[in-house]
């Protein structure tokens, strides 16, 4: 399953421009987001 996950989030082969800093940035304020929720209540 892992290994899926790594395969479906690679954009190599995507159409378009890919901005992987800015995705990770935002991916990562999400995540830091909803663990600041789940532990502020």
């Amino acid at each position: 399953m892992p290994a899926q996950i790594a395969v479906a989030v690679t954009h190599d082969d995507a159409p378009g421009e890919c901005d992987r800093d800015l995705e990770f940035q935002v991916a990562l304020d999400f995540i830091i987001d909803a663990l600041d929720r789940l532990r502020n209540g």
